[in-house]
């Protein structure tokens, strides 16, 4: 390894282990019962607030986010809600709005000033919460938003609301802030080898799979239509069709995971000879899962690329006996099937996972969760 790799490794592992323990964080506090949640918040912020050179305390955006996401599910186990589209002037008369920035948060009130009914809507760093709210008065607005906050006179070190103008600048400040997701998304590489596979060519023109490449992709994520989606598809076409109809995906409450799955991809060989189209998708990949049904040893350099790092190798394992493959009782077994798993690292790339050498693993989910650990 050279010196400048051995540098690189020693300046990114602390960064991805920090990364990672704010993912700790967040899938800890999910874990607890509701009712338990608010009482921990208190003593995690006094951890995550650090104390610089000169004695000032200070918040990293990551811990700033963290604890807005706490505060957001502390007594409420919700996920994010968007705007009702059917909230227009159309059916509800005139809707006068405003904005306000309040702390790290923005603020809109839309109220129906003729049938009572309002829309608030605010935006965090780790969402955004739509609620619908109906008022037998007329009002407007700012009324609204003084129930929302403390009654004057308020302390100097109360973070007043800033109103902002309704202007083109203002709806495309906003507009940009809506287009930002607010979990981790990822894309990570599929890629099945058939028996005796071994060149690149060839083991991307496959668009099927054995049985037990099926049963993997089924228990990895969930088969979602690719046209006219609306969730990020990292570059695969929601169009026309040119990545195939449908695409593996996955999504938890902080994360979510589009696998480019090459089988799903069309092939045409006389238009493409080398496979490029699907190359150029797994080739960005920073991931890829090899599902490796060759019977050979898989080698790193099958895929050329400057952008990945980490291949999972995956092999189908038998763990039934002659005797327990006919007892019925096992039939179990047959639904958890075994997978030989290795994670196979780019050279000078820290080998820090606890599959860098062979394992034996019985749920497609470990094999999805070590690709999003490598993000």
């Amino acid at each position: 390894m050279s010196l400048n790799a051995q540098t690189s490794s020693s300046d990114d592992l602390p960064q991805y282990v920090y990364a990672l323990a704010y993912h700790v964080i967040i899938f800890w506090f999910l874990s607890l019962k509701l009712t338990d949640r608010a009482g921990q918040v208190g003593w995690i912020a006094k951890n995550l607030v650090s104390t610089d050179a000169n004695g000032n305390e200070k918040i990293d955006e990551q811990a700033q986010v963290t604890l807005d996401y706490m505060q957001r599910v502390a007594y409420a186990d919700v996920d994010e809600s968007s705007a009702d589209p059917d909230f227009t002037p159309e059916l509800y008369g005139e809707i006068l709005k405003k904005r306000w920035i309040i702390g790290n948060s923005v603020v809109t009130i839309e109220q129906a000033t003729h049938k009572g009914w309002a829309q608030i809507t605010k935006r965090h760093p780790s969402g955004t919460s739509c609620y619908m709210h109906s008022n037998a008065n007329v009002v407007l607005p700012s009324h609204l938003l003084l129930q929302l906050t403390a009654s004057i006179p308020q302390g100097t070190e109360f973070t007043r609301p800033i109103a902002l103008p309704d202007d083109d600048m203002t709806r495309r400040a906003i507009w940009g802030l809506d287009r930002n997701p607010t979990v981790d998304g990822h894309k990570v590489g599929v890629i099945y080898i058939g028996d005796n596979q071994t060149q690149e060519v060839e083991i991307l023109s496959n668009i099927t799979g054995s049985g037990e490449y099926y049963t993997f992709l089924a228990g990895l994520a969930t088969v979602t239509e690719l046209k006219g989606a609306k969730f990020n598809t990292q570059g695969l076409d929601r169009e026309y069709g040119m990545d195939g109809e449908k695409a593996f995906c996955w999504r938890d409450r902080v994360s979510e995971i589009v696998f480019h799955v090459t089988t799903q991809m069309p092939t045409n060989l006389e238009h493409d000879p080398q496979c490029a189209h699907k190359k150029k998708h797994i080739g960005n990949d920073f991931v890829n899962i090899i599902f490796n049904n060759s019977g050979l040893p898989f080698k790193y350099d099958t895929f050329p690329s400057d952008f990945n790092y980490v291949n999972i190798v995956i092999a189908p394992e038998s763990r039934l006996s002659f005797t327990a493959a006919r007892d019925p009782r096992q039939g179990q077994l047959r639904k958890d099937p075994y997978y030989k798993v290795q994670v196979m690292s780019k050279p000078g790339f820290p080998e820090i996972s606890p599959a860098a050498d062979m394992k034996d693993h019985q749920s497609e989910k470990s094999c999805r969760n070590l690709s999003a650990c490598w993000q």
